[in-house]
């Protein structure tokens, strides 16, 4: 087992208990000294680096393996071939400061490079007097202090030494620090500065940190003030979107519940037309058969030829406009149908024989083609457009075709 060269106690080193930190380019080592110390320093894998954090886990861990746990600790830290200290690890400092468990009897900083010396006086200036620091140019001076401390009775001596006890120098540069500290490290900005009588030396430079702090609280509550601006602006622009989200949502439901209802009156409609279809097709079938009935009935009556011929004639004509009539009905698409569900809602009082006239002029169809189709003559079929004028109301100069191409076009 090793032993300490200033104190000649025992060393006691534990590989678990080594902390690498990789990306800052250190291990923490650390070792327990005889039965009450604890040492901490930092294994470079180059000169000058940086420290990111405080490794408070591993920490405890030695303290709890050494049995010090109920015990005042006695801490040295090594800052050899350190040469800047992180934010966090300032913030871990504090906070093991304040808030921590173990009693510190003791902390001795040593070997701190000129360049992290300020951060070193910060810590001791803004650390409770619960826990005494001290700074040594040396590890053998630090374990000095050590055994010092273990030897003295008089706490507030080892903390600061009797030469600083008189020094109000030394009290402002505490205070200067610990304003600094406060300010930077935990934006505390309402602490009050304790300001040394105006003939003194320092007095500038202390007044000039408390008009720096009330600077920084107002920069502070402006910045509090903007953002809670900011905040409720944005609040006020997502209230807004929501109430727009919410009517356009409502709107889309009730268009969706129109057009399902549009679509259920559709699908009733064709259903109804189909029905009607297949009584008009009945209709028609039973018609038909009853004409050639008849017609058979008339070639075996005792009538003048004359007669006959001319009742029989009649009845295929019946039995032609029938058939035509039922194959008019059959071919109709969906489109004719959509127009003649429109023209009979405009005009209700339309009969089936005029619709389908309508349906025929729309489709440019000759008057001659009409009326064979209908089984009339042509000049029955003028007829019938005449009363189909008045029937639609036109104007005297208004064409049944126009006025029937424009009702289809509002259909596409």
């Amino acid at each position: 087992m090793n032993q300490c060269p200033v104190s000649h106690l025992p060393v006691i080193e534990k590989d678990r208990w080594n902390v690498s930190h990789p990306k800052a380019g250190y291990t923490t080592i650390f070792k327990g000294i005889g039965t009450n110390i604890i040492y901490a320093g930092v294994q470079a894998d180059s000169e000058g680096v940086v420290l990111d954090s405080i490794d408070k886990n591993m920490f405890q861990q030695v303290i709890e393996e050494m049995g010090m746990k109920e015990t005042p600790v006695f801490t040295i830290v090594n800052l050899e071939n350190v040469n800047g200290i992180s934010y966090t690890y300032k913030k871990d400092f504090v906070n093991i400061a304040y808030n921590w468990g173990p009693q510190f009897r003791l902390l001795v900083i040593c070997n701190a490079d000129i360049s992290v010396r300020n951060v070193v006086d910060t810590f001791i200036a803004v650390t409770p007097d619960s826990l005494p620091i001290r700074c040594a140019g040396s590890y053998e001076e630090g374990i000095s202090m050590i055994f010092d401390c273990m030897n003295a009775q008089n706490e507030t001596s080892i903390a600061r030494g009797e030469e600083d006890a008189q020094d109000t120098t030394y009290d402002y540069k505490k205070e200067f620090l610990a304003s600094l500290a406060r300010m930077s490290w935990f934006k505390l900005f309402s602490y009050p500065i304790r300001l040394p009588e105006k003939d003194h030396e320092l007095y500038p430079y202390m007044k000039a940190l408390d008009c720096l702090q009330e600077d920084l609280q107002a920069r502070d509550d402006l910045h509090k003030q903007q953002t809670k601006k900011l905040r409720q602006d944005y609040d006020q622009k997502i209230l807004e979107k929501n109430i727009l989200l919410n009517a356009q949502q409502e709107l889309n439901n009730s268009l969706k519940q129109q057009l399902e209802s549009e679509k259920n009156t559709l699908t009733n409609e064709v259903a109804a037309k189909d029905m009607e279809l297949i009584r008009v097709s009945t209709a028609i079938a039973e018609k038909t058969i009853r004409l050639k009935e008849l017609c058979a009935r008339l070639s075996t009556m005792d009538i003048d030829d004359e007669l006959k011929k001319k009742m029989t004639c009649s009845c295929q004509k019946l039995i032609a406009t029938e058939e035509n009539e039922k194959q008019f009905e059959s071919c109709l698409d969906e489109i004719e149908s959509s127009f003649l569900s429109r023209l009979q809602q405009k005009h209700p009082d339309l009969n089936q024989r005029e619709l389908r006239l309508c349906l025929l002029i729309k489709n440019n169809i000759h008057t001659r083609e009409i009326a064979a189709s209908i089984g009339i003559t042509p000049r029955g079929v003028e007829s019938i457009r005449y009363r189909l004028h008045k029937k639609l109301k036109l104007s005297r100069h208004e064409s049944i075709k126009n006025y029937l191409a424009r009702t289809a076009t509002l259909l596409r």
